[in-house]
């Protein structure tokens, strides 16, 4: 569990003595990382190196990184993703070209491919808050919530009836999860 709010993660990362830190942020970036290598097309080998490879930089470059909050780290991260990207490329275009094979028509687009890493940044992040939030709502209490978030189209009355809970007690709950969840995500979870 996360014992400290996202923002000050990224200022701990800057220390590589901070191996809580450092644990944490490759938690909650690796899948992110291999998710963005498979949506670029690289194989399951390839996106594990090209994850890997991202950390490195990051690892590299933590000590020099300023945490600005009106700043982006996801495109500071999707920057790194990208060079790196570009580098496996090259690389293999070197390969490819000695033996006579194509590699121009396997480039996804970028346009479509910095949208689909932006969208997998947010589900990512959101996938990784939800698992560190559930702990704090009872069994009934957190499934009421994920349904009437869900299904934002029924009353708060009708999903507070199905799983027997009182309407007030979720409302409560919402208000509770929405602030623990900007905390959670300040500083990461940029628009």
């Amino acid at each position: 569990m996360m014992s400290s709010t996202s923002e000050s993660l990224l200022v701990r990362i800057r220390d590589r003595e901070d191996t809580d830190a450092w644990s944490r942020f490759v938690t909650l970036y690796t899948p992110l990382l291999f998710r963005w290598a498979r949506q670029a097309g690289l194989d399951l080998h390839a996106a594990g190196d090209l994850s890997q490879d991202v950390l490195s930089v990051v690892l590299q470059k933590a000590g020099s990184f300023q945490y600005n909050p009106s700043g982006s780290f996801r495109g500071w991260l999707r920057k790194i993703a990208i060079n790196q990207f570009r580098l496996y490329w090259r690389r293999r275009q070197r390969h490819e070209l000695l033996a006579g094979e194509s590699w121009i028509a396997q480039l996804p687009d970028r346009r479509s491919l910095e949208s689909s890493w932006d969208a997998s940044y947010r589900s990512e992040l959101l996938r990784q808050a939800m698992g560190v939030l559930q702990p704090n709502f009872s069994p009934p209490i957190w499934q009421a919530l994920q349904d009437w978030l869900l299904n934002s189209a029924e009353s708060a009355e009708i999903v507070a009836q199905r799983y027997g809970v009182n309407v007030w007690t979720l409302y409560a709950a919402k208000k509770r999860f929405f602030k623990r969840l900007r905390a959670l995500l300040a500083g990461l979870f940029e628009e």
